[in-house]
């Protein structure tokens, strides 16, 4: 089965608009034509059930220039919630957890890959 990744980073004032997306996305899954040969992985800022959901402070746009620069070092979106954990799983172990805390408390939008 084939995998699409669909990264929606519209602002928080087109709701409609993403649910629009989610749904169009999990009709065509279901059609005739692609059921069980295409699955739709939507990878969204607002997702709260996302395996590291953005934090209500950072914008999308930090979140989508984090990303792309990870993306642009060959790590794919679905790479970056592991590949945080391991970093920052790392340096816990070299620092210590209260520094580590310190850390990324005084890194906006870093907190969600910890």
């Amino acid at each position: 089965m084939l995998t699409l990744r669909i990264f929606i980073s519209s602002p928080g004032d087109v709701a409609e608009e993403r649910a629009a997306v989610r749904r169009v996305t999990t009709e065509l899954e279901g059609s005739h034509l692609l059921r069980g040969k295409v699955h739709f992985q939507i990878i969204a800022w607002d997702d709260p059930h996302a395996a590291s959901p953005m934090e209500a402070g950072v914008t999308p746009q930090d979140s989508v220039g984090l990303a792309a620069k990870l993306n642009g070092a060959g790590i794919d979106m679905g790479q970056i919630p592991t590949l945080g954990h391991e970093i920052f799983g790392y340096a816990e172990e070299k620092v210590g957890p209260e520094k580590l805390r310190e850390i990324v408390d005084s890194i906006p939008g870093i907190a969600q890959f910890v």
